[in-house]
C-alpha cells in the first residue's frame, strides 16, 4: 500500500473517526509534553501521568470534535461562502466552553478529584480559557471553514491544537490561575 492510498484510506468516511481520534490523542500528548519541557511551571514528578491524562482526553475529544464538524458541515447554512463561514465560526465560538470544560473537568476527574472540585477548577480558569479560545479559534476556523474540505477539518484543527494544548496544559497545571478575585466567575 503506497502513501497516497494510505492517506486516502485514513481520510475516507470509513476511517475518518479513527483518524480524528488518533490525531486528537497525539496532539494532546505532544502539546502537554512540549509545555512541560519548554514552559514548565514546576518540576513535575509525575509528568508521565499528566501527559497520559491529556492523551486519554483525546479519546473523548476526538469523537466530540469529529461529531461537531460533521454537524456543522451537515447543517444547511444559507448564504454566500463568507456568510456561511462566519455563521460556522460563531457556532464554533459558542460551543468552545463545552470543549474546554470537558478537557479541564475530564482531566481533573482522571486526577481523582470529585466532580464538584473539577467544576470548581474549570470555573476558576474559565476566563483564561475563554480568552485563549477567542484569541485562537476565530482566525483558525476562518481558514478551516473557508478553504478546507470537510475531511481535513479535524486534522487541521488538531495540528493547531498542538500549540493550543501547550497553552491549555499551562492553564490546567498552573494552580495560581483563577485565584484572584477579579478573574473569578
Amino acid at each position: 500500500m503506497g502513501v497516497r492510498s494510505l492517506i486516502s484510506a485514513l481520510f475516507s468516511p470509513r476511517f475518518l473517526l479513527y483518524t480524528n481520534t488518533l490525531t486528537s490523542c497525539t496532539m494532546l500528548c505532544a502539546g502537554d509534553a512540549l509545555q512541560q519541557v519548554g514552559f514548565s511551571i514546576e518540576v513535575l514528578r509525575d509528568s508521565y501521568f499528566f501527559t497520559g491524562r491529556m492523551t486519554t482526553m483525546g479519546l473523548i475529544l476526538g469523537p466530540m470534535t469529529h461529531g461537531w464538524y460533521k454537524l456543522l458541515d451537515g447543517y444547511s447554512f444559507r448564504g454566500f461562502r463568507s456568510v456561511v463561514t462566519l455563521k460556522k465560526i460563531v457556532c464554533d465560538v459558542a460551543v468552545a466552553p463545552l470543549f474546554s470544560s470537558t478537557t479541564i473537568t475530564g482531566i481533573a476527574l482522571l486526577e481523582g478529584k470529585s466532580a464538584i472540585d473539577a467544576m470548581r477548577e474549570y470555573k476558576q480558569k474559565f476566563w483564561h480559557l475563554f480568552m485563549l479560545d477567542l484569541s485562537v479559534w476565530p482566525p483558525v476556523q476562518f481558514i478551516n471553514f473557508f478553504f478546507l474540505p470537510p475531511s481535513f477539518r479535524v486534522v487541521y484543527v488538531n495540528c493547531v491544537v498542538l500549540a493550543y494544548n501547550c497553552c491549555l496544559s499551562y492553564i490546567k497545571h498552573n494552580h495560581s490561575l483563577g485565584d484572584t478575585e477579579d478573574h473569578k466567575t
